[in-house]
């Protein structure tokens, strides 16, 4: 145990367990610096991510005045009994028109509301394909300015689903719209 040979082997081990714990401490700060960095870097995003949301809900929320400001005198016009039907027809579009932008406005103010999983679907029975009726009468006017012919083709008989009239609406307005467009 006090021979040169033991004497080296001593040195080295002490080496050895000097350099691994000094690189196990590096290895636990480097560590502990990355979790710190990712961490600041997921603070950040959230800050900015709730900025835009903020941006953005306080934008629509300037866009509701006018649209109540347009929806206020279609209202008031649909009331007098004196137009023409075409007239009244086409108020009646812009005011359905008016009435889903509000919904969307409403639907992206209230963003925050998916963000903590608090959306629920309201699903009730009704006749889908009066639904889809319902809601294509919006592109009546739009297809026959581009000289488009639009028809819907549905049973007599109702076509009782259940489904969330609220959602299905964005989806039949996309799909119309996309066939009208392309």
């Amino acid at each position: 145990y006090a021979s040169l040979f033991a004497r080296l082997l001593y040195i080295t081990v002490f080496a050895l367990v000097t350099f691994f714990i000094i690189r196990s401490r590096r290895k636990r700060r480097r560590h502990q610096y990355d979790l710190e960095i990712e961490r600041k870097l997921r603070l950040d995003e959230q800050r900015r991510n709730e900025n835009e949301l903020k941006f953005h809900t306080d934008f629509l929320h300037e866009i509701k005045t006018p649209l109540t400001l347009i929806k206020t005198p279609v209202g008031e016009l649909l009331e007098n009994p004196n137009l023409g039907k075409n007239t009244q027809s086409r108020l009646r579009l812009v005011l359905q028109s008016a009435n889903i932008l509000q919904k969307h406005i409403d639907e992206i103010t209230d963003l925050r509301k998916f963000d903590n999983g608090n959306v629920k679907l309201r699903i009730s029975e009704s006749d889908f394909a009066a639904f889809v009726k319902e809601t294509s009468i919006l592109f009546q006017p739009v297809a026959e300015s581009q000289s488009i012919r639009f028809s819907i083709t549905a049973p007599d008989s109702p076509v009782v689903l259940f489904f969330d009239k609220d959602q299905m609406e964005k989806v039949v307005i996309n799909l119309l719209s996309n066939a009208i467009k392309y």
